[in-house]
């Protein structure tokens, strides 16, 4: 409850406050983006990280439905210079739909990327030089979601 709290307080999930013994509606771009946030604070993102990746999600999750291949998320925590790693992503990304960037209080930059297939996450996820990486399956939850929402 702390941590939903938390993220409500973020932002997430962008609803307006109904007030107490009332009822809220939650879309399904909601649950979604809600589901993102928390994830990435169980894989150790924090919550203002996590709530910003998240809104960074929820532009591109409209778009999902209509997707052949699987849609993942990758963030990675890297400490490198951003032209290395800008240069990386230019010359061996060709699949990303989406790219993000946040500049961490401690120094450090994380990227989210938006990615088809998982067999282009899973190289993301390896072949840079970042300190810690995570990938979410945004797919699967999305196509469990109800389609009246």
């Amino acid at each position: 409850r702390a941590r939903l709290r938390h993220l409500r307080n973020l932002g997430i999930p962008n609803i307006p406050k109904r007030g107490s013994g009332n009822t809220v509606y939650y879309r399904r771009k909601d649950l979604l983006v809600t589901f993102v946030a928390l994830a990435l604070q169980t894989l150790g993102s924090a919550p203002t990280i996590s709530a910003e990746i998240a809104t960074f999600s929820a532009r591109y999750l409209e778009q999902l439905g209509s997707q052949e291949e699987d849609t993942f998320l990758v963030v990675m925590h890297t400490s490198e210079a951003r032209s290395e790693f800008i240069g990386w992503l230019i010359k061996s990304a060709p699949t990303v739909k989406r790219a993000s960037l946040s500049v961490n209080s401690i120094g450090g930059e994380t990227y989210a990327f938006i990615v088809l297939g998982a067999a282009e996450a899973a190289r993301f996820a390896t072949n840079t030089k970042a300190v810690a990486s995570s990938v979410i399956n945004l797919s699967e939850p999305f196509k469990a979601l109800p389609r009246k929402a």
